[in-house]
C-alpha cells in the first residue's frame, strides 16, 4: 500500500503539482488528498475512496486500468490479512475459553470455600458480641465525662464509716483509675463486709473511653475487674502501682498497701 501510494506521491511532486491545485481543479476536499497521501485508505469507504484515487490518477495522467489493477490488489490483500487477523483472534480466544473452563471449577469451589468461611466466622463474632453486650447492658455505664469522685460512683455519701465503732476509723485511701484506651472496669468498694455480705449498694460497672479518670476512695479494700490489665493506669494515693504480666482480663484486690492479688483469667 505504502509504495502504490508512494509512487503517486513522487509523479505529483515529478509534475510539480500542488495539493491545492489538485483540490480545486478536482473538488476533491484537501484532508482527502492529504490523509490518502499519508497512506490512510479508511477515512471513507472503499467505493468512494476508489473513486478519489481515480480522479486524482487521471489529473496527473496515471492510466486508469492500472491505477484500478492496482488498488484492487492492496485492497484484496488487505481483505486477506483482516481475515487472518479475524481467525488468530478467534483461535486464542477459543484457547483462552478452554482454558477458563478447565479452571473454572476449581476456583469457584476455592471462592465457595472462603465465601463461607467468611460468614462463619463473622457469624461467631457476632454471636460473642452480642451475648456479652446482653450480659452487661443492665450495669454497665458508658461514661460521658473524664473524671468521677466516690460519691458519684456510690450515689450516695459514703456512710460506711457511721457503721464501725469510732476506734476503727480511718483516713481512707484513693486508687486513681486513668484509661489508656476503651476498657471495661468494674469496682467494689470496701467489701470488708457488714453482717459477712458485700455491701452491693456500693458496686458498680463502667466503660471508661479513653482518656476518662475515676478516683476511687475506701477504708478497707477494694476489689477491682479489669477487661483490659494494660487498658489503664493505677496510681495508689498518687504512686504508681504497675500491673505486671502479660494482657489479661484481671480480678484485683487493693488495700491501702498495694495490690494484695491478681487473678488472671
Amino acid at each position: 500500500m505504502e509504495s502504490f501510494i508512494d509512487e503517486i506521491k513522487r509523479l505529483r511532486e515529478k509534475r510539480k503539482l500542488t495539493l491545492e491545485e489538485i483540490s480545486k481543479k478536482t473538488r476533491i476536499n484537501i484532508d482527502y488528498l492529504k490523509k490518502l497521501e499519508s497512506g490512510d485508505l479508511g477515512f471513507l469507504p472503499y467505493p468512494y475512496v476508489k473513486g478519489i484515487i481515480k480522479t486524482y490518477a487521471k489529473y496527473i495522467g496515471i492510466s486508469l486500468k492500472e491505477i484500478e489493477e492496482k488498488f484492487d490488489e492492496l485492497r484484496e490483500a488487505e481483505k486477506r490479512a483482516a481475515e487472518l487477523e479475524i481467525t488468530r483472534k478467534i483461535s486464542h480466544k477459543e484457547t483462552d475459553i478452554h482454558k477458563f473452563k478447565s479452571g473454572k471449577s476449581v476456583k469457584e469451589r476455592k471462592i465457595f470455600l472462603y465465601v463461607a468461611s467468611f460468614f462463619i466466622i463473622v457469624i461467631g463474632i457476632i454471636i460473642v458480641i452480642g451475648s456479652l453486650i446482653n450480659s452487661k447492658k443492665s450495669n454497665i455505664k458508658l461514661l460521658e465525662k473524664e473524671t468521677f469522685t466516690t460519691a458519684e460512683i456510690k450515689n450516695t455519701e459514703p456512710k460506711y464509716e457511721d457503721l464501725l465503732s469510732s476506734s476503727f476509723q480511718r483516713e481512707p485511701f484513693k486508687l486513681e483509675i486513668v484509661a489508656k484506651e476503651t476498657t471495661w472496669v468494674g469496682i467494689n468498694v470496701d467489701i470488708a463486709e457488714i453482717s459477712n455480705e458485700i455491701n452491693k449498694e456500693y458496686q458498680r460497672e463502667y466503660l471508661l473511653a479513653t482518656g476518662n479518670k475515676v478516683t476511687v476512695e475506701a477504708f478497707d479494700i477494694i476489689e477491682m475487674r479489669l477487661g483490659k490489665s494494660q487498658g489503664v493506669d493505677l496510681f495508689l494515693n498518687g504512686e504508681d502501682l504497675g500491673i505486671p504480666g502479660p494482657r489479661a482480663v484481671l480480678n484485683l484486690i487493693i488495700t491501702s498497701e498495694g495490690i494484695k492479688d491478681i487473678k488472671r483469667y
